[in-house]
């Protein structure tokens, strides 16, 4: 018996025997079964592993337990054992997390696709007003008389007030742009006298246009605004004298985008930049990188240039030098040529005559074919060298002049610092003037190669 008195004056010491249990408080809170308070330790539940855990017979809903293997911490039981802070896929291995989730991870979709399906969003218009809620809001108005929205060809638009002369009637709103800029665009008309009554356009305060006369049609205005706090405004302003039409400026489909995408995915390792591609090497490993024939297998190089000059052969001999500038893929190159060979079509019997089958007394005169085709032979050396070896190569003649001429064109020989190029005129064997045997107009060429 006197045990059993030591043993409740203890508990006394540590226990309020009310409707709530305190430990080191005599106040437990109203709320509480169990106020416990402390400034120097904790509370310390049972702690076991996971086998244990699974072997507590009959766990009450809400039991608790820290578990102190495989993914340790605090698990409470719901119809099966939880870690707090909700069912999660996501598992802790060191300093790594991995999702133990058999299924696909979604961002931005709750249905994903594939191991990782990534969903993003479209940025709303910062204002998109159109009036045929018949209201201005958000726009304000002010002025001698306001605006208002009025039915105007089957549609609501914003109609300025009914002004008198000196009078102005205003429309406002303030736009919040972020970084990188919008652009705002809205249609206008007005039904005015031209050149006194006028809609002025502001952006802070700083007119940026205005209109008058009577527009048969709405027609739109864009301006690209600036990151920053922006008040746009709109005055329907008359003179002191003449009314003319319907005397009023209509604005209409204001709209405030901003240009920048939102992306579904952003990746920064430091070679990240405009116009750049995530490229995978042979592991899958994946960085930013340049597109170029280099980095695709199997793409041919390519390049093309023009202004490739042909010497005026009536002009020229063997021997024959001369130079010019062009640039090939953006390298200004020195192209200087020489003839290695020249045939023209000289031959002084131009005619034959032959006999009328039908009246062998009758004589006709054609004209005789030349043996030889008016041709160059053209060395084209480049400095610096071609952008890589020349493997396949198309020429075009193109012909600028008042002269009919037309040629062929194909290579002889070709390297990264020359091309030997065989040039026929092929429209006619000659021309008939006296002294002329090979063509005399200034011509060019163009050039598409590839390695």
């Amino acid at each position: 018996m006197k045990r059993l008195l030591i043993f409740c004056l203890l508990l006394n010491g540590f226990f309020t025997a009310t409707s709530q249990v305190g430990i080191n408080t005599t106040e437990p809170d109203p709320s509480s079964a169990l106020d416990i308070q402390s400034t120097e330790s904790g509370i310390l539940i049972p702690r076991m592993t996971q086998v244990q855990r699974d072997a507590i017979a009959n766990p009450a809903t809400g039991l608790m337990i820290y578990q102190t293997d495989n993914t340790p911490g605090f698990y409470y039981y719901e119809g099966s054992w939880k870690p707090f802070g909700g069912e999660s896929h996501w598992t802790a291995s060191g300093e790594n997390i991995y999702n133990a989730n058999n299924g696909n991870v979604g961002v931005g979709t709750a249905t994903p696709r594939a191991k990782l399906h990534l969903v993003g969003e479209t940025t709303p218009p910062i204002l998109d007003k159109n009036f045929e809620d018949q209201s201005l809001n958000p726009l304000t108005t002010n002025g001698d008389i306001y605006w208002s929205t009025v039915l105007h060809g089957g549609s609501y638009v914003a109609k300025s007030g009914a002004i008198t002369g000196n009078q102005i009637s205003r429309l406002s709103y303030t736009a919040i742009i972020p970084e990188g800029g919008a652009t705002l665009s809205f249609m206008y008309k007005t039904s005015s006298e031209a050149s006194f009554d006028k809609l002025r356009f502001f952006i802070n305060d700083a007119q940026e246009q205005e209109w008058s006369g009577n527009q048969a049609d709405f027609s739109q205005y864009t301006v690209f605004l600036p990151q920053g706090t922006h008040n746009v405004k709109w005055e329907y302003q008359k003179d002191g004298s003449v009314d003319n039409f319907d005397d009023a400026a209509y604005i209409d489909n204001i709209l405030i985008t901003d240009p920048s995408d939102v992306s579904a995915l952003r990746i920064e390792d430091g070679s990240q930049g405009d116009g750049k591609i995530l490229m995978s090497d042979a592991n899958g490993n994946a960085k930013w990188g340049s597109i170029t024939n280099e980095s695709i297998p199997n793409i041919p190089l390519i390049a093309a240039f023009g202004g490739m000059v042909i010497p005026m052969c009536n002009s020229v001999i063997v021997g024959t030098i001369g130079s010019f500038n062009i640039p090939i893929n953006g390298v200004s190159t020195a192209v200087s040529w020489e003839v290695l060979q020249r045939i023209t079509s000289r031959d002084l019997n131009q005619t034959h005559m032959v006999l009328n089958d039908s009246d062998p007394s009758v004589a006709v005169h054609v004209l005789g074919a030349q043996h030889n085709a008016e041709r160059l032979q053209v060395r084209y050396s480049f400095d610096p060298p071609l952008p890589f070896p020349p493997n396949g190569l198309i020429f075009s003649a193109n012909n600028n002049s008042n002269h009919p001429d037309t040629f062929s064109l194909n290579y002889a020989s070709k390297s990264e610092t020359q091309i030997t190029m065989n040039i026929t005129r092929n429209d006619r064997f000659g021309d008939t003037v006296a002294g002329t045997y090979c063509w005399q107009g200034q011509f060019y060429f163009d050039v598409f190669m590839t390695n």
